[in-house]
This record gives C-alpha cells, structure tokens and sequence, in this order.
C-alpha cells in the first residue's frame, strides 16, 4: 500500500492520524475508514518525530563532574583551540542552542574566550556567575547528567 488515497468524496474515506510513542520516538500511522465500514491502517510510519531531551544540568559543567571548577574553564579554552574536549549535549558543536546555553558564560550567545574568563573570573575574584545561575537547569537537548542529585 503507498499511502495515497482518493478523499476528494468525503463521505467515502476519511483519514486520521494515529500517534504512538515506541523507545522515546513518536510515530505517526494513517488511519482510513472507507465508507462501506473498512478500517485500512497503514502500518508504515509516515512521520518520525523525535522527542526532545530535556536533561537536567550544571551551567557550564563541561566535563560534567557536578561542579565548576577549573577544569570547566581549561575546556573551554581546550574546545575552542583544538576542538576536544566535546561539548556533551546534542551535535557537540558550538554553534547547537543547548551547548550555547550550557557553556555560554556570559550571556552574548556564543561560546568563545570571554566565557573561559568569566568562568576563571567566577572561581577566583566573585565575578558574576552563569546567565543561568549556580543550580541545575533543564537545558534541552542536553543528556541527563547522572553526576547530579
């Protein structure tokens, strides 16, 4: 079955959508009732969408330790000036929303060297904290971090 089907006589087929959810994935099925009392369901998944992850985590807890410390600003510069260490949540690039949002210091959307020295500026002489502030946040995109409590 190709999943096409004539609705042009509304009295004849009527198409509904059916959403399951299966392994953290929703799947949406076509439904039909054909005027003479037949069910048609096509079993194929016509529509994937998948479901955004919602972890709770420390703003810019890079390694994810469950603290800010030093490390989380020496990742930064490491991220920035060879790339490694990841980022840990969705693409594990720069540029993606939810690591913007973790890393981003200082608030200007972007992940650069300011926010390496605002971190060090946090740790070391009281200089303001995350955007975020110091508890864990639901940053979505981002894993669940098991670190915390």
């Amino acid at each position: 079955m190709d999943g096409a089907r004539d609705t042009t006589n509304s009295g004849s087929n009527v198409g509904y959508v059916a959403v399951f959810v299966s392994h953290g994935r929703f799947l949406a099925f076509l439904v039909w009732f054909a005027g003479s009392g037949h069910i048609d369901l096509e079993l194929r998944p016509r529509i994937v969408l998948t479901a955004a992850t919602q972890g709770v985590q420390l703003p810019d807890d890079i390694n994810q330790d469950a603290s800010v410390n030093l490390t989380d600003a020496v990742n930064v510069f490491l991220y920035l000036f060879t790339g490694s260490p990841r980022i840990p949540c969705n693409d594990e690039s720069d540029r993606d929303p939810s690591n913007i949002a973790l890393v981003d210091f200082n608030g200007n959307n972007e992940v650069n060297l300011s926010d390496g020295v605002a971190i060090l500026s946090f740790l070391f002489v009281m200089g303001t904290p995350h955007v975020l502030g110091v508890e864990c946040v639901a940053i979505t995109g981002c894993p669940e971090n098991p670190n915390y409590p």
